[in-house]
């Protein structure tokens, strides 16, 4: 299945529902009321300052059952845009730990969606000793 996206100011978000291999935390959405929602398991937003410097990134995450491991989780990260009183946009981010509120005219920062990969980082390890590394 192709991939499907909806164009915001920061860029392409994917809210594909088909990831295979993969139990989906909560299922990719698009919401608009008073503000646009959009929950992806696809996407990652990355915060740079006007420099191109990388202040931080906002991701899904990949959590493995240590007892199950074919069971492999997606938690996905949900962007929120909402107009201000003076009509600028403000860009919430909600990730599996962390929460954080950007003001797109105010904050002096660039703010790009882009495509995450899900995989799972395995340690190389010879001999497993259940240390939980991994």
């Amino acid at each position: 299945m192709d991939s499907l996206y909806i164009h915001t100011k920061i860029g392409k978000i994917n809210v594909n529902k088909d990831i295979k291999n993969f139990i989906l935390d909560k299922i990719p959405s698009i919401k608009m009321g008073n503000a646009l929602e959009v929950t992806s398991c696809l996407t990652k937003v990355v915060i740079k300052n006007k420099e191109g410097e990388l202040l931080n990134e906002y991701s899904p995450i990949i959590k493995q059952s240590c007892m199950q491991p074919e069971n492999k989780t997606i938690l996905p990260i949900v962007v929120s845009f909402n107009k201000n009183e003076d009509d600028s946009l403000k860009v919430m981010i909600k990730a599996p730990y962390e929460t954080a509120s950007y003001d797109l005219a105010k904050d002096n920062i660039d703010i790009c969606a882009e495509d995450f990969k899900p995989f799972i980082h395995s340690k190389s390890c010879k001999e497993c000793y259940n240390c939980g590394r991994c």
